[in-house]
């Protein structure tokens, strides 16, 4: 062997005359390539005047006593030029131009732009090509094979003027419909929001509070274009409570009120199966419970029970459990969401000690503010309603004869009802019938052509 395998120096022999010949000419070839730096790469034919030294990529094609030696190293020493002939890997500093190259086995390609202010022109990287990982201020992972960790990033369409069209359009591609493709927002590494195609080919726009538990906002069908908001309330009838702020009180209860188990006090709200015994106060638009023992609850007819979780909110100290069918749960303070619930299932709500008013159960998990309704008494009254009546029918003899009266409201059910405070003459067996949902009827038979009766009535049809 004569030459390294490498960078091609020459080796001394054994016993060889004259070594220092030889050692010389391997340390020109190495001061020639080690930490190699050339002057420019863009001559065809030496310069006039090279100085000693002095280092040139060889520009294709070649001529004077640079030709033949196209991409070659060639380097004038000792007044003249000698040339090698790179290997693929090498690396070399353009100091023109102030940017790193390597020969590819084929070309010299840029690797490194050279830095502001480097006086050149910066080179540019011409291919990345089936890269494993890819960080850019930050280390990318088998998870995460492209990361960056940066403030700003910015996109700019090529524009015509540059050879492109002006516009910029980002191409994301999922292998089935099945598959998620998405942008995924998140806080501290926990997701937020979700915006994509997320199991399926609808459009969603996805939330989380925990990055557990997402709900989606809105929903693109992908064949009509028609657009669901699942989780956005209505702007009316939010609360399923009625009579939440205990405004209506047709049952006229008042100071210290001691209810037995399921008993009625403030319209919709009787007392657990322990009783109840709580006083309350006005103050404003709204009246506040005080329960000072037992608890208090409100069943919820199924017709308005959707279904899913719900949030229960109101003002005060006492604390809360949602349930449907036998009392169950743990009571919590204001603001707590529910387990989900039953679609058309009667729910109810029941307080413990403490104080309370604006009551509101809504479907969702966030609290929204008390919503306040201009028609609770009718709601209550679909429940519960009393009146007075006085009939006078003026007619001679005996006779059966009957009168008809319609409810404020249409009752839940066919309603129990009662007369209470009768007074008035000339009548046998009075009594009263309700009449499907709508309305009651009167009977009684008359003796007299004086006869009148009045009364106080109550229709009851609670839960």
């Amino acid at each position: 062997m004569t030459d390294t395998l490498h960078l091609g120096l020459p080796l001394i022999a054994a016993a060889q005359a004259q070594k220092h010949v030889t050692h010389n000419e391997a340390l020109h070839r190495l001061d020639a390539l080690v930490m190699l730096a050339v002057v420019d790469r863009d001559l065809v034919a030496p310069p006039a005047s090279p100085a000693d030294g002095d280092r040139y990529l060889v520009k294709a094609t070649g001529s004077g006593a640079f030709a033949g030696h196209d991409d070659a190293i060639a380097h004038y020493v000792d007044g003249g030029w000698e040339f090698h002939v790179p290997a693929a890997g090498w690396l070399c500093w353009v100091a023109d131009e102030s940017v790193l190259v390597a020969w590819t086995g084929d070309a010299w390609r840029a690797v490194v732009s050279g830095e502001a202010g480097g006086g050149g022109g910066g080179g540019d990287i011409d291919a990345l090509q089936n890269l494993a990982l890819l960080g850019v201020g930050t280390t990318a992972d088998a998870t995460n094979p492209l990361a960056a960790k940066l403030n700003n990033a910015l996109w700019v369409a090529k524009s015509s003027a540059e050879g492109g069209s002006g516009d910029l359009r980002y191409k994301l591609s999922k292998e089935s419909t099945a598959k998620t493709l998405s942008l995924l927002f998140q806080t501290a590494y926990s997701g937020r929001a979700e915006i994509g195609l997320a199991g399926d080919d609808d459009l969603r726009i996805k939330v989380s509070a925990d990055g557990t538990t997402w709900l989606d906002a809105l929903v693109v069908d992908r064949t009509t274009g028609a657009v669901a908001l699942p989780n956005t309330r209505p702007t009316s009838f939010r609360n399923r409570i009625v009579n939440g702020n205990f405004a209506v009180n047709q049952r006229s209860v008042s100071g210290t009120v001691t209810l037995a188990a399921n008993a009625y006090g403030h319209d919709r709200w009787k007392a657990g199966a322990g009783g109840c015994s709580y006083t309350f106060a006005t103050s404003g638009l709204d009246t506040t419970i005080t329960v000072t023992s037992g608890t208090l609850c409100q069943v919820i007819e199924g017709t308005v029970v959707e279904g899913g979780v719900h949030v229960a909110s109101w003002s005060g100290t006492a604390q809360a459990r949602v349930y449907q069918g036998a009392a169950a749960g743990a009571y919590a303070a204001s603001g707590f969401v529910t387990a989900s619930l039953s679609a058309a299932t009667n729910t109810t709500i029941e307080f413990g000690t403490g104080t309370l008013t604006r009551v509101q159960l809504e479907p969702g998990v966030t609290a929204t503010a008390f919503e306040r309704r201009d028609d609770e008494l009718r709601r209550c009254q679909r429940y519960y309603e009393k009146g007075v009546f006085s009939i006078a029918p003026g007619n001679s003899g005996t006779g059966g004869v009957w009168f008809s009266f319609l409810f404020a409201a249409r009752k839940r059910a066919a309603p129990t009802m009662a007369l209470s405070n009768a007074s008035g003459g000339g009548f046998s067996s009075p009594f009263v019938s309700p009449n499907a949902t709508d309305g009651f009827q009167i009977g009684y038979t008359a003796t007299a052509a004086s006869s009148y009766f009045t009364a106080d009535w109550t229709a009851t049809a609670e839960l």
